[in-house]
């Protein structure tokens, strides 16, 4: 029983760090994936979102730099806004 409860855990934590790579590699280009980001962007419209929880979210993230267009669009230099 004990041993069945390892090997499933074993296979859970492979499984869960096998998404987290997939998740990596999803990024497009000048976006990096991170695990624990703030779950609201700042974009365009939305400079300096103001209200934003501070619970860790992963995904694609905008690089130093760079701001998202609108949500979910592509990251552009700030100053293009």
């Amino acid at each position: 029983m004990k041993y069945t409860l390892v090997v499933l855990l074993l296979a859970l934590m492979a499984l869960t760090s096998a998404f987290a790579r997939d998740a990596e590699g999803q990024c497009r280009p000048g976006e990096y994936y991170d695990s624990c980001g703030l779950p609201c962007e700042e974009t365009c419209l939305d400079p300096i979102p103001e209200d934003c929880s501070y619970e860790c979210a992963q995904g694609c993230y905008c690089e130093e730099g760079t701001i998202r267009e609108h949500i979910g669009g592509d990251c552009i230099p700030s100053t293009s806004c």
